[in-house]
């Protein structure tokens, strides 16, 4: 065989390896369809940053946010970047010098200083209450004095006083050991994660009859193309990494049968 031949050859089998590799790794999850406007905005975006409040710290140490960020990089290339905000103020300030793409978890203050859309549903959570031991007894009612809530940034099911919405995951537990505060509502992902940190074996854990609340993300208008890169990657990532990484997570064993007891 001729080394033109040979190169040929290669040159075939090298464009099939990759075709076969892309197929494969498209059977997984993984490779949208772009379209060239599509193509075109990754190009001139490879690293989006995003706002997200320090709150949500802990999210971040649990890991989901890393791996989910990580899963939309594998499926679309763009790099993702943390910018973090201390306040609504610090996040206005950032999306109106142009420093972010998308904000993590907005609130209604910030929806309105960004003309935007919100994502379809990033992933879904649910509230839990905690409780020391010592008032683990107790009836839970949200209108008693002595209960504080993590500011989510939506709106809860009965109106909140402003007072006893925290931002600090820290404080609320606490104000829980000191006894200033009774009970705490907050995400299950967030309560599973500062009790695991913790060592909080005093801590339990109750579900709530609430319907579950969705994580989206606040993209500008003028980034509407990165919208639909999102919802592609979204869609394309492997089913089974995305179904444990983002499925509503269930108490730990040493909680779950004081769980069943409540409900």
């Amino acid at each position: 065989m001729g080394r033109s031949a040979m190169h040929s050859l290669l040159g075939w089998v090298f464009g099939l390896s990759i075709a076969l590799c892309f197929q494969c790794a498209h059977a997984q999850g993984g490779f949208p369809q772009f379209t060239q406007a599509e193509q075109e905005w990754i190009k001139a975006h490879p690293i989006v940053q995003f706002s997200i409040h320090e709150k949500y710290r802990p999210y971040w140490d649990s890991g989901i946010y890393p791996k989910l960020l990580s899963k939309l990089k594998d499926c679309s290339g763009l790099e993702f970047s943390p910018k973090w905000r201390s306040s609504d103020e610090a996040g206005i300030h950032q999306i109106r010098n142009g420093e972010v793409s998308p904000v993590i978890d907005p609130n209604q203050k910030l929806e309105s200083a960004l003309l935007g859309r919100l994502t379809e549903p990033i992933f879904w959570g649910q509230d839990v209450m905690i409780a020391t031991q010592s008032n683990s007894a107790s009836s839970f009612n949200p209108k008693i004095e002595k209960a504080v809530f993590f500011d989510r940034g939506y709106d809860f099911s009965e109106p909140i006083d402003q007072a006893r919405l925290l931002n600090s995951p820290e404080l609320i537990i606490q104000q829980l050991l000191s006894g200033e505060a009774h009970f705490a509502v907050m995400p299950l992902r967030l309560a599973i994660h500062l009790s695991k940190q913790l060592n909080l074996q005093q801590i339990q854990i109750r579900h709530l009859g609430h319907q579950p609340f969705a994580y989206r993300w606040l993209i500008a208008d003028q980034d509407r193309i990165f919208h639909s890169i999102v919802q592609k990657s979204l869609r394309e990532a492997d089913p089974l990494f995305m179904g444990d990484l983002l499925a509503i997570p269930t108490l730990p064993s040493n909680q779950s049968q004081y769980l069943a007891n409540w409900l």
